[in-house]
């Protein structure tokens, strides 16, 4: 609330709003007839839920993720399941944020399961290898 002075107006001061406008009205043929051109960006989901305006968040949060241990991840994912199940109704979004930060827990899940999964094969044709060959002799 500011202060009333006469007919009602507020006595608050108001600056002028300055604006450069040979800066953004700048044109480098100096044809006026072509209008600004403007980035647009999406607010488009992608297929995990994730705005793309958020990749560098998403991508840091990612990197956080990675220094996780397999309990703490697992037990999120435990935690997270149990919560939408009761509680996502209650949310502003349906849970759709939590949503999107469960699958990114899986998501990692899964790509560490894959990569011990491709450790443990080569590891294990070794030893058949070795097997057979000392079989052999």
């Amino acid at each position: 609330m500011g202060i009333k002075g006469k007919g009602g107006c507020s006595k608050i001061k108001r600056r002028k709003l300055a604006i450069n406008w040979k800066q953004l009205v700048t044109s480098s043929s100096g044809d006026d007839d072509h209008p600004t051109e403007l980035l647009v960006t999406s607010k488009r989901k992608s297929k995990c839920g994730r705005s793309e305006g958020d990749a560098q968040e998403n991508h840091k949060e990612d990197l956080e993720l990675q220094t996780k241990s397999y309990d703490e991840i697992t037990e999120y994912i435990a935690r997270a399941k149990r919560f939408l199940l009761t509680l996502s109704d209650k949310l502003p979004d349906r849970g759709e944020k939590l949503k999107a930060t469960l699958q990114r827990y899986e998501d990692e899940l899964e790509r560490r399961n894959k990569l011990e999964r491709e450790k443990v094969l080569p590891e294990a044709e070794g030893n058949v290898t070795r097997i057979l060959h000392h079989q052999q002799c």
